[in-house]
């Protein structure tokens, strides 16, 4: 598996920072929303991971404890499931 570079994500532009990476079949999101869930009972750090055709189905999402930590996890996650037999 290569490297993963991530790049803005300037869909969406409410967030404080938010960036994707495409890597084969898989999308990689990492997300901080801390200006608009602080108050809230919601996360304000997260990832998401998709592939198919269009990138259009959720395989995983999480939480995080900060914007690099969610790009880590996203990248883990990315990872097993090259490991589980989805080719990357």
């Amino acid at each position: 598996m290569g490297a993963v570079v991530w790049k803005t994500l300037s869909e969406m532009w409410s967030c404080n920072q938010a960036e994707h990476a495409r890597v084969g079949a898989f999308e990689l999101i990492a997300w901080d929303a801390s200006n608009l869930y602080e108050s809230a009972n919601m996360p304000t750090y997260g990832w998401e991971l998709y592939r198919g055709p269009k990138l259009q189905t959720q395989i995983a999402t999480g939480a995080a404890g900060s914007f690099e930590a969610a790009k880590a996890a996203a990248e883990d996650c990315f990872r097993q499931q090259g490991a589980s037999g989805l080719t990357p």
